[in-house]
């Protein structure tokens, strides 16, 4: 009977022990993360350079707002309120991922 009074007081401790130690992880340490949070320095202006095929060109974007490189500019711009982005497009307007066969020298 002691034995088992004893077994149970090590498994209350044990409990209390853990649960503490879950509650201070889960509740209090996380209030304590976003006290120390880093300040974030936001860039005035951004130069994006797209170098690529005829995706990053913008071939066959039907709403003509620049392609890949257009969406990432304007993802920057909601993300970043304070910085203005430039972009400069170096894809290829046309792309042929299969040489034409009457070009190739046999």
């Amino acid at each position: 009977m002691k034995k088992l009074k004893w077994l149970w007081g090590v498994f209350l401790f044990a409990l209390l022990v853990v649960g503490g130690w879950y509650g201070y992880q889960h509740f209090i340490q996380p209030s304590v993360r976003q006290e120390q949070q880093v300040k974030r320095v936001e860039k005035r202006h951004v130069k994006l350079v797209a170098v690529g095929d005829s995706l990053t060109y913008g071939q066959g974007d039907e709403k003509k707002n620049g392609g890949y490189v257009g969406i990432i500019k304007q993802k920057i711009q909601d993300k970043y309120k304070k910085t203005a982005v430039s972009t400069v497009n170096y894809g290829e307007g046309h792309y042929d991922a299969i040489p034409n066969q009457d070009s190739v020298e046999h």
